[in-house]
């Protein structure tokens, strides 16, 4: 169920977001949930056992680096950490990261690429 990264499977991910939404649901035994804005889309975030106690210190208006798995068929991120990100660069320079990903790697010119 894993993506392809640099045309190799992966199992993990990472993203980071402003967190739009959190739920909760504790009499129904569902695992708690956080809403990631990432700039291109919003992501469902599912805590697992590994997470759950990170997604209770997490506010809305955080902003976030979710650590997991993307899962396609429940079109969920099952987060195995999240953390909430202080510097006030963060959010710019994963949006570099994204374009360095799609722009040298999608066209095969990357600088440190052999």
């Amino acid at each position: 169920e894993g993506g392809k990264v640099f045309g190799k499977k992966s199992q993990l991910a990472w993203m980071q977001g402003i967190v739009t939404k959190k739920e909760s649901f504790p009499r129904s035994g569902k695992p708690s949930r956080i809403h990631i804005d990432d700039g291109s889309a919003t992501m469902i975030v599912v805590a697992t056992e590994l997470s759950k106690g990170d997604l209770k210190k997490v506010g809305i208006g955080n902003y976030v680096c979710v650590k997991g798995a993307w899962k396609k068929k429940d079109s969920l991120f099952r987060a195995h950490s999240v953390s909430i990100i202080q510097d006030p660069n963060a959010e710019m320079a994963w949006l570099l990261e994204i374009l360095d990903y799609h722009f040298y790697h999608n066209n095969n010119t990357h600088p440190l690429q052999p």
